[in-house]
């Protein structure tokens, strides 16, 4: 397989895009132990830290579905003692990017639901105790 090749498409297809785009890999559990597939992602891999240093373009992100466990595509990816970089798709690397949602954006969601299914609850008490409950403080 060309890799050289797909890197350079990948590459055409992204820089023309007025927008980022995301790859959505599904049945990626199916693959794991298909050598081509895991060189694959190995060259996205590779393909998106070398964008962020050379201005050249990649998929913003990579969305593998249906994975049950990441540490055996890991390793099957590349031994731990290549492991060189920290790679920004590691799931376990940390970010400092907020994720989290408002109680405000809770409610709206609950609200949402509530319409849907009439449960009785109070959405502003529940927002409040999911913010809570699920809110983590940022580095």
């Amino acid at each position: 397989m060309n890799f050289e090749f797909l890197r350079d498409k990948i590459d055409t297809l992204c820089g023309a895009s007025d927008h980022p785009i995301v790859l959505f890999v599904d049945e990626a559990d199916k693959a794991k132990n298909n050598e081509i597939f895991l060189n694959f992602l190995a060259m996205l891999r590779d393909n998106y830290l070398l964008s962020q240093q050379r201005k050249e373009s990649a998929f913003q992100s990579v969305i593998l579905a249906s994975i049950t466990d990441i540490r055996n595509l890991k390793a099957k990816i590349r031994p731990e003692e290549e492991h060189t970089v920290n790679s920004p798709w590691n799931i376990a690397a940390d970010f400092s990017m907020d994720m989290s949602f408002s109680t405000e954006e809770i409610a709206g969601m609950l609200q949402e639901y509530e319409a849907d299914h009439q449960t009785g609850m109070d959405v502003f008490e529940m927002a409040a105790l999911l913010r809570e409950y699920t809110s983590v403080k940022l580095r």
